[in-house]
């Protein structure tokens, strides 16, 4: 089994968002990443995004100059962006979440138990 994380921007905040996790450094990204949805309800909302995005990114070790050169960073935007249209085009992915299973997708948000017998399915267990 291989697992793959990949960005699925759904709009400017999120790109915005999925810019400053690759900011980070490769060992804090996961963190970041899960600072970023557990605060979403904050940052979304917020009048100025980058405000709240360069706050949250401090707290994970990314300073505002870093942050902003990712901003200014046009083959990062262009390496996210060609990534959401790949597994649009590619795989159909409208939605997050979203799982690519031996070839199947699996969207929205389910129960754990149903994603463990998918998985286990996947994996040839019972």
């Amino acid at each position: 089994m291989r697992w793959v994380y990949r960005d699925f921007p759904l709009n400017r905040d999120a790109f915005l968002a999925a810019i400053l996790t690759h900011c980070a450094s490769p060992i804090r990204y996961f963190s970041l990443v899960d600072s970023l949805f557990h605060s979403q309800s904050f940052w979304e909302t917020q009048p100025d995004v980058l405000v709240a995005l360069k706050q949250i990114g401090a707290s994970e070790g990314v300073d505002e100059k870093t942050f902003d050169a990712c901003i200014d960073n046009q083959e990062l935007k262009d390496k996210i962006l060609a990534r959401y249209k790949e597994a649009g085009d590619k795989y159909q992915v409208n939605a997050t979440p979203s799982f690519l299973i031996n070839g199947k997708l699996y969207s929205g948000e389910m129960p754990y138990e149903d994603f463990k017998k998918i998985l286990d399915e996947a994996l040839g267990a019972s």
